[in-house]
């Protein structure tokens, strides 16, 4: 009987999902024409600077890998995973006063929000991959499921992070706004967005290797170039600890949906 009640479940919430992202995406593109130029625009001039920058340090590409690609393929799972992690974080918060209507849960409304933020990246790093051919590159993906794979962990360990702290966000108000400065910077510097694990002395490795995101990185590389192949990367331990952070998370939300609601 669980199991049967389960299965008829699914189907409405998987259509209170989907009502849910047309209505983030209305509320968030649709009184602008060029609204959804917005998420193209910040993660690719953040590229764009590191770019700018490494040019002006080094004068020239220092790896077998061009070096536009190279940080698209860094800068922008980070990027999903910061997001999806900020969404998690505080889209139950902004829309509380759905969490009255008896079908929506704090995890629909999370979850929502988090699977915009996968398909508007997805979106944002092929358009991006592809319109290096005008500058002169010529990519060639190795293993695209591989490409997303990466990105999907990304995504999951980004969002099992929010879901945490939405959930202890009824105990501790500020967990989301201390998430960013303290938690999301300095994994921009350790998770391999502009360096390779073997870039770096191997008493370092060994300690930035209990980052998952740079496990992700690593493979997400190796399975976009030809030319690379990472032995650093261990996927069991990222999906891990995704699986850890939903199920903890997951559960914390539920536990306190109804202060959630009256946040």
């Amino acid at each position: 009987m669980r199991a049967d009640g389960c299965a008829k479940a699914l189907p409405t919430q998987l259509r209170v999902i989907e009502a849910l992202i047309l209505r983030e995406i209305l509320a968030r593109f649709g009184r602008m024409q060029a609204g959804y130029l917005w998420a193209f625009a910040t993660p690719l001039a953040q590229v764009a600077a590191l770019y700018l920058v490494w040019t002006l340090l080094q004068g020239r590409e220092s790896s077998s890998m061009p070096l536009v690609l190279f940080l698209l393929t860094g800068v922008l799972p980070f990027w999903l995973f910061r997001q999806a992690m900020r969404q998690g974080a505080t889209s139950a918060n902004r829309n509380k006063q759905l969490l009255n209507l008896p079908p929506i849960t704090v995890f629909d409304i999370t979850i929502a929000h988090a699977v915009l933020e996968f398909l508007t990246m997805l979106l944002v790093f092929s358009v991006a991959v592809t319109g290096t051919r005008f500058i002169g590159e010529s990519p060639s993906v190795k293993d695209p499921l591989g490409v997303l794979t990466g990105f999907a962990l990304m995504w999951a360990i980004g969002t099992g992070l929010g879901m945490l702290f939405a959930g202890i966000s009824t105990k501790f108000p500020s967990a989301a706004n201390v998430a960013q400065p303290f938690l999301g910077r300095p994994l921009f510097f350790t998770s391999g967005l502009f360096f390779t694990a073997d870039m770096i002395p191997a008493s370092l490795r060994d300690w930035l290797l209990y980052n998952p995101l740079l496990h992700v990185t690593e493979y997400t590389r190796s399975s976009f170039f030809h030319e690379f192949d990472s032995a650093y990367y261990d996927l069991s331990y990222p999906a891990m600890f995704a699986l850890s952070l939903w199920t903890i998370g997951h559960a914390t939300m539920r536990i306190n949906r109804a202060e959630l609601s009256r946040q």
